[in-house]
């Protein structure tokens, strides 16, 4: 597919976050749960910097989808993969965290369109 074909309202497509809550909205966070942890901003984490931890709302899902395509657009792979139990559920260490761009795997234009 290349996106530079298409206009920016075509480009449309639905997806489904599945498994982090029963509702659109999670009524708590599963902070034990480093598999859950993987997907949900580093916002909606416990930290030791004394500031409260936020809710994880529709702003947070919307988080969660931007890298669950940044999975499907690298081969499957899964969010901070590399690092320890501790390191994933660190609101300190997340906070620096930043996923790598594989501009090859990107469809043609992606990268242009996420980065202008």
């Amino acid at each position: 597919m290349n996106l530079q074909q298409h206009e920016p309202a075509e480009c449309l497509f639905q997806v489904a976050v599945i498994g982090l809550s029963t509702g659109v909205v999670p009524k708590r966070i599963y902070i034990d749960d480093v598999e859950r942890c993987r997907w949900i901003p580093w916002e909606c984490l416990a930290g030791d910097d004394g500031v409260e931890q936020e809710p994880y709302d529709e702003k947070a899902v919307i988080w969660t989808l931007a890298t669950m395509i940044w999975s499907m657009f690298h081969r499957a792979a899964t969010p901070l993969e590399n690092e320890t139990g501790r390191e994933i559920r660190s609101r300190e260490y997340r906070k620096q965290f930043s996923f790598d761009i594989i501009e090859q795997l990107l469809p043609t234009g992606l990268f242009e369109v996420v980065f202008c």
